[in-house]
C-alpha cells in the first residue's frame, strides 16, 4: 500500500507543480473550507507539495517508514493490516490539519498544503514498535524515541514562536496522532512500548 500511496502523491503534485489550478483546488484554505463546506480539501491537501525538495523529503520519509510500519501490522494485527494501516493514513491527515482548520477558519491568508503531518504519523507510529530502532538525522543514527522526543519539543516551540510558514502545528499534532493510534488500538504494542523504554538497547 505504501507504494501506491507514493506514487499518487507523487503524480499529483508533480502535476500541481505545472498546473496551479491544481494546487488551488486541493490546497488546505480553512476559510474557503469553512465557508463552502469543501471538506475534501483537510485530505486532499496531502497530494500537492510546495516543491520538489518537500516533495522528495516526505516521500522518502513515507516510503521508508510505511514499509516498516506495515510489516508490524501485518505481524500484530494479522486479521486486518491494511485496515489499520488506511486508518492510520487518513486520521495522521486529519488529526495533523483539524488544529490548523480550527486555529484558521476565519483567516482568508493563511493556506497549508503537503503530506508531512500524515508522514510524521507514520514515524512515530514505527516509533512506538521500535523505540530503540536507529533513525539517520543527517547521518548521524540515533535512537527513535531520541528524535521522536527532540522532534515534538521543537515542532511545538515552533508552532508557538516561529514565523517560517511551516505548519508546525501539523507535524506535533501528526506525531501524537501516530503513537495514540498504535497504543490505543493494539494495547499490547503499548505495553511492548513502555516495556522497551524500561531496557534501552543502543
Amino acid at each position: 500500500m505504501t507504494f501506491i500511496v507514493v506514487a499518487a502523491i507523487v503524480i499529483v503534485s508533480i502535476m500541481g507543480f505545472n498546473n496551479r489550478n491544481i494546487i488551488d483546488q486541493l490546497i488546505l484554505d480553512p476559510y474557503i473550507v469553512n465557508k463552502r463546506k469543501e471538506w475534501f480539501r483537510l485530505l486532499s491537501c496531502a497530494l500537492i507539495h510546495a516543491d520538489t525538495m518537500h516533495l522528495a523529503f516526505n516521500m522518502i520519509a513515507l516510503y521508508s517508514f510505511g514499509q516498516a510500519l506495515e510489516s508490524y501490522f501485518a505481524y500484530t494485527m494479522p486479521n486486518m493490516p491494511m485496515l489499520m494501516y488506511a486508518t492510520l493514513l487518513i486520521g495522521g491527515q486529519l488529526a495533523s490539519v483539524l488544529p490548523s482548520y480550527a486555529k484558521h477558519k476565519d483567516n482568508y491568508n493563511y493556506r497549508s498544503l503537503g503530506a508531512s503531518g500524515m508522514v510524521t504519523a507514520v514515524i512515530f507510529a514505527a516509533i512506538v514498535f521500535n523505540p530503540w530502532g536507529k533513525i539517520q538525522l543527517y547521518f548521524i543514527p540515533i535512537p527513535g524515541i531520541v528524535f521522536g522526543l527532540l522532534y515534538l519539543a521543537y515542532e511545538y516551540y515552533s508552532s508557538k514562536n516561529s514565523n517560517d510558514n511551516i505548519n508546525h502545528d501539523a507535524h506535533y499534532w501528526g506525531g501524537v496522532f501516530g503513537v495514540l493510534f498504535v497504543a490505543l488500538t493494539n494495547p499490547q504494542v503499548g505495553f511492548n512500548f513502555i516495556e522497551q523504554l524500561m531496557h534501552p538497547n543502543f
